[in-house]
């Protein structure tokens, strides 16, 4: 594993992406799944479907193209100086994919039903094309190099999800336990997260969650006791 050393030259305590880049994978098969739902939506002209389809997956896909944009990509830049031509070109198909996404939401599809599944079959072919990318080659090298500056201290024991929206509060956990993964996590979330807790099962996490008077939930993430 690449280590990045500080301006001393002394050697920072690094950790792989590996957990993040799961995670990043298993959304692009989520993008797969809401773009295919909102396709039968189409296909069988439930418009009211088909609307609260399309805003679900543009939700969730910002959320994924503003973690990569503000965490992964500088982060794999600082790393890997020779790799800007990459990003840039991940960031130049973020940025079509808006595009599509705000023509997606601006179309009337009852007046125009198939001028929307042609904007919805562009947004899949790009996903298709931009997932097979990241997955073949930027994921795999986030894997095999640290981050070079680590967050503050209080960002390793402290983390408030709450008010973010599916994936995102997922996300930023696991990339704070990628980052830190034996120091203690506290987080604060307004849902309880049980989703997450076969993914911290997997991964040698053990935590224990506790209800707040206010409805959220705080739950303290450990490493397992070996």
């Amino acid at each position: 594993m690449t280590h990045i050393k500080a301006a001393s030259g002394a050697a920072q305590n690094t950790a792989p992406m590996s957990g993040i880049s799961d995670s990043l994978t298993e959304h692009h098969r989520q993008f797969e799944r809401q773009i295919a739902a909102a396709q039968a939506a189409a296909g069988a002209r439930d418009w009211q479907a088909y609307r609260a389809r399309v805003a679900a997956l543009r939700d969730v896909l910002e959320a994924h193209i503003e973690l990569e944009e503000s965490q992964l990509l500088p982060a794999f830049e600082r790393v890997t100086p020779q790799a800007a031509g990459v990003t840039e070109a991940v960031r130049a198909e973020h940025a079509e994919m808006r595009t599509l996404l705000a023509r997606l939401a601006a179309a009337s599809p009852a007046v125009d039903p198939e001028g929307c599944s042609a904007e919805l079959e562009s947004l899949e072919r790009t996903l298709r094309r931009h997932a097979a990318q990241e997955e073949g080659m930027l994921y795999r090298a986030c894997e095999q190099v640290a981050l070079a500056e680590p967050p503050p201290a209080a960002a390793l024991t402290e983390l408030d999800v709450r008010g973010l929206e599916p994936p995102a509060p997922m996300m930023r956990i696991m990339e704070a336990l990628t980052r830190a993964p034996d120091e203690p996590l506290r987080v604060r979330i307004h849902r309880e997260p049980i989703p997450l807790y076969e993914l911290l099962a997997e991964r040698g996490f053990a935590w224990r969650t506790t209800p707040l008077q206010d409805g959220s939930f705080e739950v303290l993430i450990e490493r397992s006791a070996r």
